[in-house]
């Protein structure tokens, strides 16, 4: 059996004899090669990415050294939570793994945690003890029981000034700019969005803009109610980004976070489209990049893609699954029919198979179903 695109109904072409040139390993010392050259990040995906592919497509020594890697480096950047989930998530779990997971439950709180015993154990089964002995020391300090969770405590608002619709939202604002985003919710941004709304209403705002400007000197541009709230737009947009909140719940707390999640959500799309557009036609024409680049724009168009939808939620999530589908799955199908790159072509399918699931896309779930099942 072999994988079939989106809308094939026959068969694809004839199968190489050699069924991947690029497995597991080779993504592996790629990304610690991308670490060698000081980009960590592209060292990260890559390490990452090579856990996704099919279980006998890479040695269990490689992906046992690429989770140490990202473990160790994000113990580097004092990440534990990551820690944690890297541990709990690991394709395989090695000793130095089962430990690290065991120390970053004890610092994080996350249950289940282990007790002294077993993480003196963990300890001891791992290897390199002496290395890691006061990261032992750290979690044996740390309490064995879960901690009760702490109501976040809101930060108090500032006092807004009465009558001055203008002066109120500047003030909400640069106090909003000054929080950390991680503490913000839906309901401070909402509080700081209907400010702008009420001062962006106020009929005296442009003469009020013109005046200080005058007395400032600025441009005429920048003295327009326009100029001012795509300034402050931007300014609720990375606010967003940097609170991990959907524009799509926002949108319906204020008439300029509404506009502003409707811009966002189209100029995602349209990259999106142009990107898969692109894919869409270099694989039509055979254009052949490496593996390894294959995989890498592969991954960089699925970064692209979470961007999107983490603003947008389930709505836009189903448009850019839409959009993203066929062109992604001509690739798979390209790389495991006609190039003998099966491993990449099965993790490709893979994840389309998980995100149909997802979007609840019947159809692509079929063929996906029937192109994983296709194996490597």
């Amino acid at each position: 059996m072999q994988p079939l695109e989106a809308g094939d109904g026959g068969s694809a072409a004839r199968v190489g004899e050699v069924r991947w040139r690029l497995g597991g390993a080779g993504i592996v010392a790629a990304g610690l090669l991308a670490e060698a050259r000081g980009d960590r990040n592209q060292a990260r995906a890559l390490l990452l990415s090579g856990g996704e592919l099919s279980e006998p497509t890479w040695p269990r020594h490689a992906i046992s050294l690429a989770w140490g890697w990202l473990s160790a480096e994000a113990i580097d950047r004092g990440a534990w939570r990551e820690v944690e989930f890297l541990a709990r998530t690991a394709p395989i779990e090695s000793p130095m793994t089962k430990f690290l997971g065991a120390v970053a439950a004890r610092l994080t709180g996350i249950a289940p945690l282990p007790n002294d015993l077993q993480l003196r154990w963990r300890w001891f089964a791992a290897p390199r003890r002496f290395a890691t002995h006061e990261l032992l020391r750290r979690a044996l300090a740390a309490p064995a029981a879960p901690r009760e969770s702490q109501p976040r405590t809101r930060t108090p608002a500032p006092t807004l000034p009465e009558g001055k619709p203008l002066l109120a939202a500047m003030t909400l604002h640069a106090h909003t700019l000054g929080r950390d985003p991680a503490g913000l919710t839906r309901d401070d941004l909402g509080e700081l969005a209907r400010a702008w709304d009420r001062a962006l209403a106020d009929p005296d705002l442009e003469r009020r803009l013109i005046e200080r400007g005058t007395a400032l000197g600025t441009h005429e541009s920048e003295r327009h109610p326009d100029h001012l709230a795509e300034m402050v737009r931007d300014d609720l947009l990375g606010l967003v980004r940097a609170a991990g909140l959907e524009l799509g719940q926002l949108g319906d707390d204020s008439e300029l976070l509404g506009r502003a999640a409707r811009r966002l959500h189209g100029d995602l799309l349209d990259a999106l489209e142009v990107a898969t557009g692109a894919l869409e036609s270099r694989v039509q024409a055979k254009r052949e990049l490496p593996p390894l680049d294959e995989w890498q724009s592969f991954l960089g168009l699925r970064e692209q893609y979470a961007e999107a939808v983490a603003l947008g939620g389930l709505p836009l999530r189903r448009l850019a699954f839409e959009n993203l589908h066929a062109p992604a799955c001509s690739l798979a199908v390209w790389l495991w029919n006609d190039r003998s790159e099966r491993a990449i072509g099965n993790a490709i399918f893979n994840w389309l198979l998980a995100e149909a699931i997802v979007v609840d896309d019947a159809e692509a779930i079929r063929l996906q179903e029937r192109n994983v099942d296709c194996g490597v």
